[in-house]
């Protein structure tokens, strides 16, 4: 032995040195587990912080979490009692006969509440933050009341004619629905317990200030509004209701689904559209509907098998096997090509995941068209899915559960399916978007990263319902709040040109209330869904009668002089 190698020390004395400082396997992960429920606590707890959950503690609770008779005091039924009371104290002071001793400040007052109401859409903004999404609502609600209000202060006890109090009343409408629906939409609540919609208290606040036109027409004639006047009226009403959809207008009918598909321009050379087209069709075989003709899209991809100069995106083929657009021939055609056969090749001689599932799905359906499935085969792809699916913690754990439930069920192993089911319902309560966290946050869909993204996206929540129809909806998810986000996505703009651009929200929607559906509910809850529509209803009625109960009072009151 040479001084060189004296000086060298054994590998075992090596590894027993650094024995003590090497990291335990096991208690890393707990470690890494550990740091990241508490990153993610601390998220949860973020939009709670001592001045929110002050606010929060003023609040009575939700019907939807009461027993008993307890949504008495819940704050809906509150607001619900508040709009009653504030509309029939409106007509009752709308119905004097005889002018009463008016408060100087009374009309003053009332019309700074009205420039107030301006300011609206900022605290419906905001609302989300303080109080909660599912409290937003009932801020709508309060601005409501609070327009009640300012229109009684401002009519009640002067003797008005029928004219001018038609005037405020329409003034008042008009800012009402700036203030509540106009934006709504991109900022506003989110109508999750209500099934018609807040589109419809838009339209009938809309049909309001067309209705208080007429009768300030009928009772005021060309002095207080002109032809000119009325017409402009009725084109910005058509203007509002056309471009920017306050009505929450969408095209989410089956009918409508099956038109999209019937006009899809089938070009096979361009990636755009094939995975929305796909999802449709999903959809429409999920409710039972029937499907448009597909015999254009098979002949587009027949022309794109035998044509190889045609560059087709491995998501078109996926897209083409999933709605059965390829026959066995066309998949031996495909498998002829020299780059396909030594991927199906590699399916069968490789173990492990499978590489890029999200582009090369489309293998599996082709190995399974063109050899014998048998039961050592099926294992064998079996075995490779089960490797490839993913952690419920991971990115996009949604998306891929999905791409991996495609494959079991083309193996013929849905069993498999249904072995994953906690696996699924973990990913979705971890990206599920409960709560506002930002300006630029959708609420009520599914994120693809919760530690990264915030916010609701159209692939994701389109995975996690798709999901659903399999595995069931966990009961820590409301499902009304998801419809309520897809009805918001699905809404066309600009008159039905952004129909195109809402396609998968759409379908998606459609297996929301069609096909998984929603729970059921108490006809106290159902009302009480409803509370902004009938308190925007109010405020029509309270500045209409009002009109006509100061045109008879001023009849009543020529008759007496």
């Amino acid at each position: 032995m040479n001084q060189d190698e004296s000086k060298m020390v054994a590998e075992d004395d090596l590894l027993d040195l650094f024995r003590p400082r090497r990291t335990d396997p096991e208690g890393f992960d707990e470690a890494v587990q550990r740091k990241i429920e508490k990153r993610q606590s601390s998220r949860e707890q973020q939009p709670t912080a001592r001045w929110q959950r002050a606010a929060a503690t003023a609040l009575p609770f939700s019907p939807s979490s009461s027993k008993g008779v307890g949504w008495i005091l819940s704050l809906p039924f509150l607001m619900l009692i508040g709009s009653v009371l504030a509309f029939t104290s409106g007509v009752r002071a709308a119905g004097r006969r005889k002018p009463t001793a008016k408060r100087p400040g009374d009309a003053k007052a009332g019309s700074a509440i009205e420039t107030l109401l301006h300011f609206g859409p900022f605290l419906i903004i905001v609302a989300p933050w303080l109080f909660g999404i599912t409290v937003t609502i009932d801020v709508l609600m309060g601005l409501l009341i609070v327009a009640m209000l300012a229109f009684t202060l401002q009519v009640r006890g002067s003797g008005m004619a029928p004219s001018e109090v038609g005037r405020i009343g329409m003034s008042l409408l008009s800012t009402a629905f700036i203030a509540c629906f106009l934006w709504s939409f991109t900022f506003g609540p989110l109508a999750a317990d209500s099934d018609i919609g807040l589109g419809a208290s838009a339209g009938v606040i809309l049909l309001g200030i067309a209705g208080s036109g007429i009768l300030l027409w009928t009772y005021g004639g060309r002095s207080v509004l002109s032809v000119a006047g009325l017409t402009m009226t009725a084109v910005w009403l058509a203007f509002i209701a056309t471009a920017l959809n306050p009505l929450g207008l969408s095209a989410t009918d089956p009918d409508d689904l099956a038109a999209d598909v019937a006009n899809f321009a089938a070009d096979p050379g361009k990636l755009s559209g094939w995975e929305d087209i796909a999802a449709t069709i999903e959809t429409l075989d999920g409710i039972g509907a029937s499907r448009p003709d597909l015999s254009r899209m098979r002949d587009a991809i027949a022309t794109a098998v035998s044509d190889r100069k045609i560059k087709v995106h491995p998501v078109v083929w996926t897209a083409a096997a999933r709605i059965g657009l390829l026959t066995d021939a066309q998949w031996r055609d495909l498998v002829s090509r020299p780059g396909n056969a030594r991927e199906v090749e590699q399916l069968i001689d490789r173990d492990g995941e499978l590489y890029m599932i999200d582009y090369d799905e489309y293998e599996v359906w082709m190995l399974c068209a063109t050899q014998e499935l048998t039961p050592a085969l099926r294992d064998h792809l079996a075995a490779r899915i089960e490797a490839t699916w993913p952690d419920p913690a991971t990115p996009r754990a949604l998306s891929e559960m999905l791409l991996c439930v495609h494959l079991f069920d083309r193996i013929g192993r849905e069993d498999l399916v249904d072995a994953h089911r906690d696996d699924i319902h973990a990913a979705m309560r971890r990206q599920w978007v409960a709560e506002h966290s930002g300006f630029a946050c959708s609420v009520g869909g599914f994120t693809s990263d919760p530690e990264e993204f915030a916010t609701s996206f159209e692939d994701s929540t389109w995975a996690a319902v798709s999901l659903m129809t399999r595995v069931g909806v966990p009961a820590d998810i409301d499902l009304r709040l998801v419809r309520a986000y897809l009805r918001q996505e699905s809404r066309m703009a600009l008159a039905g040109i952004g129909r195109r651009l809402t396609q998968l929200e759409r379908a998606t929607l459609v297996r929301v209330e069609r096909e998984i559906g929603l729970p059921q509910r108490t006809i106290a809850q159902r009302v009480l869904g409803e509370r902004v529509l009938i308190a925007t209803s109010l405020l029509v009625l309270l500045c209409w009668i009002s009109v006509v109960l100061a045109a008879r009072a001023q009849v009543l009151r020529s008759i007496e002089s």
